[in-house]
């Protein structure tokens, strides 16, 4: 397999569920047609299977969940050794993400072009959606990682 994959790693816990929303979005918005990309898909807190779904794509893009301090809806883009800087922190993901790439980057599993996008969240709770801050981030989520795609093309 070869391509673009863009993915959107959450649980079902209130603004943690970003990424997950992020891609139905996208979907309603036909982005894997629009962009030509290989997979577009929701995991819930894959854990190192994440790196199962990178296996053989060109590029990647990780939507998930951050903790950073921001105000909530707050995005951050990393990539390339920013990545390499993730501090592993307690997960809802069961094996976090910076573990995962951190394990998949040891063992050369990654693409050669991954990009995370961190949305911030307050907290994740049981609530059942998104809170208004992290809902409103969606749209300016959806327009970077359309310019990304267009990048991805470019290169």
């Amino acid at each position: 397999m070869s391509g673009i994959g863009v993915f959107g790693v959450g649980s079902p816990f209130g603004d943690d569920r970003i990424g997950w929303e992020a891609i139905r979005a996208a979907q309603e918005l036909g982005f894997a047609q629009r962009h030509g990309l290989q997979r577009l898909e929701a995991c819930d807190r894959p854990g190192t299977h994440l790196l199962a779904l990178l296996q053989g794509l060109d590029s990647a893009i990780v939507i998930d969940a951050m903790h950073s301090g921001a105000p909530p809806g707050t995005l951050r883009r990393l990539d390339g050794a920013e990545l390499g800087g993730l501090h592993a922190t307690n997960s809802t993901h069961g094996f976090g993400l910076a573990y995962t790439l951190s394990l998949g980057k040891m063992l050369a599993a990654l693409p050669p072009r991954l990009v995370l996008y961190g949305v911030e969240i307050s907290a994740a709770s049981p609530q059942d959606g998104l809170s208004d801050a992290v809902a409103q981030a969606i749209p300016q989520l959806l327009q970077a990682i359309a310019r990304e795609l267009g990048e991805v093309y470019i290169m």
